[in-house]
This record gives C-alpha cells, sequence and structure tokens, in this order.
C-alpha cells in the first residue's frame, strides 16, 4: 500500500548538521522554545526498554511509561551520553521520577515543567512565568540568548509540522488517499523523534509528489465492509496494536493519543506579537489530556467524533497503573454506552510484544460489533 519512506525521496541526499537534542516525554513540553534554543526536541517513547530495571527506584506498581523512561535514561547514563531532559509534571509518576533522575543523573540538564490544571487567566498568567523560567535555564545551559526571531521561527516550524499531518487526517478521512492508519501513526511517530523541518519533506511528499496514492472515488467500486473505530487512551506506545486491529476488520478513524491526534490538532497563532503568550495559549487550550481538570471538553469532542464519523466502537487504550486516565473511563463509557456504541477498555505495559490475550479481546471484540 504505502512506500516507506516515500520514492520521491529515496534518491535524494540532504546534507544537515544534527543538532544536539533535548529529550522530552509529554505532549505539553513547548517545543517551540527547545527548537529556539538550537537543540533539536526528541520525544521518546522507550518502548522495548523494561520496566523492571527501573523498580530499584521506583515501585514496581508505577506508570510502565514512567518506569520505562527511567530505563531507557540509565542506559544512556552508561553510555556516558549526559542527555538534557525536560519532564513535566503531568502526574504524581513524573514527579517521583524527576526526584530520581536529579538525584542520580547531577551532570545532566534535567527541568522539571510545572504544569496548571485549569485554563482560566490565572492558570495562563502561571505557566507563563513557568515558560520565561525554562527559557531562561536553557539560555543558562546553552549560553545562547533565545530570540523573539528564534522563537518566531520554530512556531512557524512546527506548525507546518502539524499542518501536513491535518491535511493528511482530513484526506484519510474522505477517503481520498491509500493510507493506512498504522503508516500514518508512525509518520507522525518518527517526526516527533526527527528533525521536523528536513522530515516534513517526506510526508508532504504524499500531499504532492505521491499521485499514485490518490485515489478516484468514483472508481473505488464496492468495497469491503469495515468497522469504523476510535483509538483513545494516554500514550500510545505499541503501534502494532492498530495493526491488530486492521487485520480483525476494523479501521481506526482516529486515535486520540498525546502522541497522535492530540499533537497535530491545533496550531500555535503566528500573528501574536508576544511569542510566549502565544505559546501559552496553545498549551493550556489545545485538546485536553484526562490530567486537565477541563478535559470535559474533550470527551464533548470525542462523543461528537463518534457520532459526526458514525463510529462503529471505541477501545479504550491506556498504560496500566495511569490513574487520570483510568478513573475517567468509566463515566466515558456510559456517556458512549448512551449513543448504542460499544467499547472495550486494555491496558498496556510497555511491551515489544501484544500478548495473545489482548489479541483475542480485540478479535472478539469485533465479532461482536459485527453480529452484535
Amino acid at each position: 500500500m504505502l512506500e516507506y519512506p516515500p520514492h520521491s525521496q529515496k534518491n535524494k541526499i540532504i546534507t544537515i548538521k544534527k543538532k544536539p537534542f533535548i529529550a522530552f516525554f509529554c505532549t505539553y513540553t513547548p517545543q517551540e522554545i527547545i527548537l529556539a534554543s538550537g537543540f533539536r526536541p526528541q520525544r521518546v517513547i522507550p518502548l522495548g526498554f523494561d520496566p523492571s530495571l527501573a523498580n530499584t527506584f521506583l515501585d514496581s506498581n508505577f506508570c510502565p511509561f514512567v518506569r520505562s523512561i527511567l530505563s531507557w535514561a540509565i542506559k544512556q547514563n552508561q553510555d556516558n551520553a549526559m542527555v538534557p531532559f525536560i519532564l513535566v509534571n503531568s502526574c504524581d509518576g513524573m514527579r517521583r521520577l524527576y526526584d530520581v533522575m536529579s538525584y542520580y543523573f547531577r551532570d545532566s540538564f534535567i527541568y522539571f515543567l510545572d504544569l496548571p490544571r485549569k485554563r482560566d487567566r490565572a492558570s495562563e498568567e502561571l505557566f507563563k512565568s513557568y515558560l520565561y523560567d525554562l527559557k531562561r535555564s536553557l539560555e543558562d545551559f546553552t549560553g545562547r540568548e533565545i530570540t523573539d526571531e528564534a522563537l518566531q521561527e520554530a512556531i512557524r516550524e512546527s506548525n507546518n509540522f502539524r499542518t501536513i499531518f491535518m491535511r493528511l487526517d482530513e484526506m484519510r478521512k474522505k477517503q481520498n488517499i491509500n493510507l493506512s492508519y498504522y503508516d500514518f501513526f508512525k509518520l507522525i511517530q518518527d517526526g516527533t523523534e526527527g528533525i521536523k523541518k528536513i522530515y516534513g519533506l517526506y510526508p508532504n511528499d504524499f500531499l504532492i509528489y505521491d499521485s499514485h496514492l490518490i485515489t478516484n472515488q468514483n472508481q473505488l467500486g464496492e468495497k469491503k465492509k469495515t468497522l469504523r473505530i476510535l483509538l483513545t487512551g494516554s500514550v500510545l506506545d505499541n503501534i502494532e496494536i492498530i495493526k491488530i486491529i486492521e487485520e480483525y476488520g476494523g479501521i481506526i478513524e482516529l486515535a486520540d493519543h498525546c502522541n497522535g491526534w492530540r499533537y497535530y490538532i491545533n496550531k500555535i497563532d503566528e500573528t501574536n506579537p508576544n511569542k510566549i503568550d502565544a505559546i501559552v495559549s496553545f498549551y493550556l487550550h489545545k485538546i485536553s489530556c484526562p490530567r486537565m481538570m477541563e478535559s470535559v471538553t474533550r470527551e464533548e469532542r470525542l462523543l461528537e467524533i463518534i457520532t459526526d464519523r458514525k463510529i462503529d466502537g471505541v477501545i479504550f487504550y491506556t498504560q496500566k497503573f495511569c490513574d487520570v486516565s483510568l478513573f475517567q473511563i468509566p463515566l466515558l463509557r456510559e456517556k458512549i454506552k448512551s449513543l448504542g456504541v460499544l467499547s472495550l477498555c486494555l491496558e498496556g505495559e510497555f511491551s515489544d510484544n501484544i500478548s495473545g490475550q489482548v489479541r483475542t479481546r480485540i478479535q472478539a471484540f469485533m465479532e461482536a460489533i459485527e453480529f452484535g
């Protein structure tokens, strides 16, 4: 179905001095400030790093995402990489992770960014003060001033990156591009780990050069019935879960995860003369994750999507012990049930392998939708 990377880039040689990166782990990290500092923001999804390696430092009933981050950081430190990190105060697990990392990785730059839970005016002013402090800390770390011009360029670069994926998503929704959601999500994930300005050329090829991927709906003929699935939760660790859903006859209409739909759906106001104000407004008012008090807005948006896109089933996929997400699920499942839509709840453990039990539950769920 899809050549990856796109064929028109295969023979291109792009020469660029690779910037050092700052690792981040939360979608609320202001990547634009990192970019403007001269570093490359790299989101780390530490799949394949055994969470149990962190059990010496963190309790085993902590979120496996948090423990996998520490396992990854330990491995980096063993190689004397001294990777700089930015952590966000998204949950108690992340707070304890910062305690451990700031103690054991004292030679690395480790910044802990606080994040308000509300989106009112007072919260905006508070978050602005946090971002100015982050800006000063990065300037001290790099020895380089973060100018308004650098912030403007970083905002433009990030917006262009998000725009590409919004356009691709719209084309998928209209069924005029032959691109599976697995490949689409992989493009997003790879892009958050790479150099946006350069990497953006690759998915953009699907919009400009790769005309063979565009289909004419009038020539499609009768298509096999597929089940429209909404995938929602916290961070999506193993995207093989998408492939399994597609194998059992489902089509992912949208993956509402912090490294999926919620990452690219909004843009920063480039016309705002105060660049930090623009960044504050973007991050506090974008589609929220469950840890925010105004997450009811996200719930209402999801219910609209279920109706508008004629969703057949909803799969909740969140990390084990992720309390902020798990607490929200029962009420949201009741609202979904009132729409006559079935739902399934799965817990991830940051494992390379999808268990046979999970495969069986997905298969049974798809059959329940199709024959129920």
